[in-house]
């Protein structure tokens, strides 16, 4: 009994809801405040176009009482608000098509004010879907579902003076590059110096005239010679002979190469039959001869400067420039 009774209750509250929302809008004096922002927003709230459009004209969530051309909208209800947000946005999808494919026109079209408000009556009772048309570059504003009248849960009474603040997305604009950019300075021109062209006198074969009494004479300049190019380098010829100190006849063949400046050269002595050198003469610290000079065959192998005496030999020394 106690459930039956719980039923009938509510059926009675409903049915005065009903009976109530009938009366108050038989004159269609509904009302609708819309808010964008606040004083803190970063984007200008004037302006900003929002249009409306009525798709049902009930707002009983049992019987919407969808308008014809919105008839295959379903609107969301109270008992799926856990899927609030899902059924809320598929019907604004749903509504926006509608509206753009059959080329729907607003119910009422207005522009915000400097606060961001806007205020609209004589509204017929249903449910309203919004948009905005025109807006900040930057500002993104969700599509709007709103009944007039609206219930007021706390007294459960009808509003006769809806309100609604639309949920918005604003993000601060990059800075603006400069489509013209700052001329560069014009440089500066560079000023060349005129060239004076100075005439060049005829030289005069014959004789200076003789200088006058008191005058010094005008020294007459003598023609720079010219340098004596250098002749390229040439190569040298080497032929070293060797003989028999005491009787000047040939011991070996003569030894022949071809060497330019600069070249070093190293100079192997002959091996001779029964013929030995004196190791007192040529030991092995002889200019052109270093140690192992000497070799175990008897011959000796040492620089050119042993037989030409081409080393001036002084040792390590800094050496010094001066410019004449």
């Amino acid at each position: 009994m106690k459930k039956i009774w719980k039923r009938l209750i509510c059926l009675a509250l409903l049915a005065a809801m009903c009976l109530s929302w009938g009366l108050a809008f038989s004159d269609g004096s509904g009302s609708l405040t819309i808010t964008i922002g606040n004083s803190n927003s970063e984007f200008d709230r004037k302006g900003i176009k929002i249009e409306l459009y009525r798709v049902s004209t009930n707002v009983i969530q049992e019987d919407w009482s969808m308008l014809p051309e919105f008839s295959d909208v379903k609107l969301p209800s109270i008992q799926e608000e856990s899927k609030q947000a899902a059924k809320t946005q598929a019907a604004n999808d749903d509504i926006r098509k509608i509206i753009e494919d059959k080329q729907i026109k607003p119910t009422a079209v207005a522009k915000t004010d400097q606060n961001g408000q806007i205020k609209l009556g004589g509204l017929e009772p249903g449910v309203y879907y919004g948009r905005v048309a025109e807006k900040p570059e930057y500002l993104k504003v969700r599509d709007f579902l709103i009944s007039v009248p609206q219930m007021d849960m706390d007294n459960g009474e009808w509003n006769y003076n809806a309100r609604a603040e639309l949920k918005h997305e604003y993000v601060t604009p990059p800075p603006e590059e400069t489509s013209n950019p700052p001329p560069s300075p014009s440089p500066t021109p560079t000023v060349f110096a005129t060239p004076t062209v100075t005439p060049t006198e005829t030289p005069d074969d014959s004789d200076p005239p003789p200088p006058k009494k008191n005058e010094t004479p005008t020294p007459i300049p003598s023609a720079t010679p010219r340098p004596t190019p250098t002749p390229p380098p040439e190569p040298h010829k080497l032929i070293i002979h060797y003989l028999y100190a005491d009787t000047g006849e040939t011991a070996f063949p003569d030894y022949n190469d071809t060497l330019w400046e600069g070249d070093s050269y190293d100079v192997w002595s002959p091996v001779l039959p029964n013929y030995w050198y004196d190791i007192a003469e040529v030991a092995d610290i002889i200019a052109g001869g270093t140690q192992g000079s000497l070799r175990p065959d008897g011959s000796i192998v040492a620089e050119i400067q042993v037989i030409t005496g081409a080393t001036n030999e002084l040792g390590f020394n800094y050496l010094t420039a001066k410019t004449i």
